[in-house]
C-alpha cells in the first residue's frame, strides 16, 4: 500500500507525476490524470482497480440511462444498490458475520478477512452523489467516461477530500490552467 505522505509517493511518484503533467498538452491532462490515479491506487491495491474500474464503467453507463430513458428511477435504484452493496460487502461483511458468530457463540459462518478497497467509501458516496444529481437533473450525465472518470479518481481530491461534487468540477474537467503558483 502507498500512503500519500510516504517517501515514495512524495519523492518518486508525486514528483514525475507533476513533471509529466505539466508538459502533457491541455486537450490530454485528464488522460494523464487518470493514468496517473490508476497507478497510485493500482500500486496500493491492484486486485482492488478491478472493483473500482466496474463501478465507474457501471454508474457511468446508469447515469447516461437516467439522462435519456423514462426509468430514471430504476436506474438510480440499481446503481444505488451496487454502489452500498459493494461498501456492505467489503466494509461490513465481516463484521455482520463476527457477530451472528458472536451472538450464536460459536463460529458457524466462515470469518472474512480481507484489505479494505483503498478509498470505497469515499468513491462510492461521491458516485451515489453525481447519480443522484443527474436524476434530479442538476445536470446531464458527462457524456465522456474519461472525465466521469476523472472525476471520480482523480487522486489529488482523493488525497484532500471532502466529496466534491461533479457540478463543482465539471467545467475544470474540460478546461483548467495550470499555474505554478497553485502546483
Amino acid at each position: 500500500m502507498v500512503y500519500f505522505s510516504s517517501i515514495e509517493f512524495l519523492f518518486r511518484f508525486l514528483i514525475v507525476f507533476l513533471a509529466v503533467y505539466y508538459i502533457t498538452p491541455a486537450k490530454i491532462k485528464n488522460y494523464v490524470l487518470l493514468l496517473g490515479s490508476v497507478i497510485l491506487y493500482s500500486v496500493g491495491q491492484p486486485l482492488y482497480m478491478m472493483l473500482m474500474l466496474a463501478s465507474i464503467a457501471l454508474n457511468y453507463w446508469l447515469a447516461r440511462k437516467i439522462t435519456v430513458s423514462k426509468q430514471k428511477k430504476n436506474y438510480l435504484i440499481i446503481a444505488i444498490v451496487f454502489d452500498v452493496g459493494s461498501l456492505v460487502i467489503f466494509k461490513y461483511l465481516g463484521f455482520v458475520i463476527d457477530n451472528i458468530n458472536a451472538i450464536i457463540g460459536y463460529e458457524t459462518l466462515p470469518t472474512i478477512t480481507w484489505a479494505l478497497p483503498l478509498g470505497i467509501s469515499f468513491y462510492t458516496f461521491q458516485m451515489i452523489a453525481y447519480m443522484v444529481d443527474v436524476y434530479r437533473g442538476k445536470f446531464a450525465a458527462e457524456k465522456n467516461i474519461i472525465s466521469f472518470a476523472t472525476f471520480i479518481l482523480m487522486f489529488p481530491q482523493f488525497m484532500q477530500g471532502p466529496i466534491v461534487l461533479y457540478d463543482e468540477v465539471k467545467d475544470e474537467l474540460v478546461s483548467r490552467k495550470v499555474r505554478y503558483k497553485d502546483i
